[in-house]
């Protein structure tokens, strides 16, 4: 870090910026570091380095190495959490500037090319921001849903983030308390306000959301307590949350995504009464639909269920490497029943619940017939552990560690994780001693096919100028041989 630089930069603003980041122990150091980034190397204001810092603080916790395996079965890196593409873009983006892409200043780098090349639109939105608390939120805001593009139940958190702690502390206000307006759903054209400690709320903004009806402002997603104008506030900042009374809205679309028509009017009375009374929750009536003889006798493939899933429970299309990774599960003898119950525990369909006023819930993994196809069996997956052996270790598998390892495929590991276990075994590395026999070792297990002398050079370079064996490692495994192995024994490959 350029601390001079940094110190100079604090002392102009010592007033305004406090000289220790928001967050205390091992990555405040990072904080401070990605702020001066903003500021300096970015040009940006206070209120749009608050709303990104808001962002990673949520993403990563500043932890460049951060490393999450999402319930798509995607991993998801860094500070920002790269996944699928863009993280790929992150590692060839490094290579290409001979950068490690693990290293924080690296990732900064390559937030910046982003912004200024193929994420332009989302850097646009943060253009022309004011440098106020109001500012700080649409940043958050607008960097969440375009350039992070995650659950849209995430944009007021992480504008929320912005504004307190972040910008609250670089601006060094220290006596502001912060109201937020969380529309739940809707739309509401005030988001913050500042009062001051023991001040009331004031006149409280009308949102709105369709034709669903505004039940109030509480203290709570759901549950909590109303409140009103006259309520005073604390010590800290208050978050308020919109309540709309839309369980109707919520049976409506079970019959249009899940049946394909519009309810019947006994049926959406009835279902609507048991939702209102609080005896059935969301992820119950959902079930009840995909469980339902007119939905069995729709005869929907697996990857129509799958897609029919995202689409009900998590409210978006499916992607490529999550869509794989439930269609291996049910290929692989886990019921639809079984994968409904995981899509129904997702953060994302309790949100969506709550922002529809009713309770989440859930559903036991057997509790529902849905119906499907008959359960394949394990032997391509058996087969993959088999070659693993073969090639690693030199020897068939012994019958504890084939169904070990089997398992963990059944269970949803990814094939470069299997193949970790292996490559990595104290019984495998004692086998490849050597460079030269580890990167033979790769070519036979993870590309299916002896090495060719450019790319066994290439590779042995890459190891004696002092490269890890992890990183060639991770070189095979983004290959497209090994991606096209994986799925020719019907797994995913990360």
């Amino acid at each position: 870090m350029r601390w001079k630089k940094l110190g100079a930069l604090l002392l102009c603003f010592a007033l305004l910026m406090p000289a220790v980041p928001v967050r205390a122990g091992t990555y405040a150091e990072n904080e401070a570091e990605v702020y001066r980034f903003l500021r300096e190397d970015m040009g940006l204001n206070n209120a749009v380095a608050c709303g990104i810092l808001g962002n990673i603080a949520r993403e990563s916790r500043f932890d460049p190495a951060a490393e999450v395996i999402d319930v798509n079965g995607r991993i998801s890196f860094g500070l920002v959490q790269w996944n699928g593409g863009r993280f790929e873009g992150l590692k060839n983006y490094c290579w290409q500037n001979g950068l490690d892409y693990k290293d924080l200043n690296a990732q900064l780098r390559f937030m910046k090319y982003e912004l200024e090349g193929s994420e332009n639109l989302a850097f646009r939105k943060l253009q022309g921001i004011p440098d106020t608390v109001q500012g700080a939120y649409t940043a958050g805001y607008n960097f969440a849903r375009y350039y992070e593009r995650c659950w849209s139940g995430y944009h007021h958190q992480r504008g929320r983030t912005a504004c307190d702690p972040y910008y609250l502390h670089y601006t060094g206000d220290t006596w502001s308390r912060l109201v937020f307006f969380d529309p739940n759903g809707g739309d509401c054209g005030e988001s913050v306000r500042v009062l001051a400690e023991g001040q009331s709320i004031g006149p409280l903004p009308a949102p709105s959301w369709g034709s669903n009806t505004f039940m109030g402002w509480y203290s709570a997603p759901s549950g909590g307590s109303l409140i009103g104008a006259g309520h005073a506030v604390g010590s800290g900042s208050t978050v308020l949350y919109a309540r709309w009374s839309s369980s109707e809205n919520f049976v409506k679309r079970l019959y249009r995504l899940c049946l394909g028509r519009e309810p019947d009017e006994a049926g959406l009375r009835n279902w609507v009464a048991a939702l209102q009374g609080g005896g059935l929750s969301g992820a119950q009536a959902a079930a009840g639909f995909f469980a339902s003889d007119e939905y069995r006798g729709r005869n929907q493939s697996d990857e129509a269920f799958v897609d029919t899933l995202y689409a009900v429970l998590l409210d978006r299309g499916a992607d490529a490497a999550g869509r794989a990774t439930w269609l291996a599960h049910l290929r692989n003898g886990h019921s639809r029943c079984w994968v409904f119950s995981r899509f129904a525990a997702c953060p994302e369909f309790q949100n969506l619940c709550a922002a529809y006023g009713i309770r989440g819930g859930s559903v036991g993994e057997s509790e529902f017939d849905m119906g499907g196809g008959p359960v394949a069996d394990d032997s391509q997956l058996r087969a993959f552990v088999i070659r693993l052996y073969e090639c690693c270790l030199g020897r068939s598998p012994d019958s504890a560690g084939l169904e070990n390892w089997t398992a963990h495929l059944l269970n949803g590991h990814s094939g470069r994780e299997v193949a970790q276990g292996f490559v990595f075994s104290p019984e495998c590395t004692g086998r490849s001693s050597n460079d030269g026999d580890f990167v033979i070792m790769l070519y036979n297990t993870l590309l299916d096919r002896g090495a060719d002398k450019e790319g066994f050079v290439t590779w042995l370079g890459h190891l004696q100028s002092g490269q890890s064996r992890q990183w060639v490692f991770d070189g095979f495994c983004r290959s497209a041989e090994f991606q096209a192995l994986c799925a020719a024994y019907g797994i995913r490959p990360y």
